[in-house]
């Protein structure tokens, strides 16, 4: 649209600010989820987004969906403690 209403230059600049800051966000706040297993299978799918999922007694699944880095180790702390309820000191 900014190529369109502005300038091609402009519109070419506009969408790589605007990629860039896309790329910033997912790789600070990544999603993550509890795993689950569907009817003792090994297939592990979200425990929120799957009713059939159930979680496996003792084992608590994971994931986080994103880079590892820096930036986003408290986050990564934050929500691990969240989902799993362990305190990580």
């Amino acid at each position: 649209m900014s190529v369109t209403f502005l300038d091609v230059d402009y519109g070419i600049y506009i969408g790589f600010v605007y990629s860039l800051v896309i790329l910033v966000i997912k790789s600070q706040i990544p999603k993550v989820y509890l795993l689950g297993s569907v009817d003792h299978l090994d297939v592990y799918v979200p425990l929120n987004k799957y009713s059939r999922a159930k979680e496996i007694i003792g084992i608590k699944i994971y994931q986080f969906c994103g880079p590892l880095n820096f930036a986003n180790v408290d986050y990564f702390k934050e929500e691990l403690a969240k989902k799993c309820q362990v305190d990580i000191k």
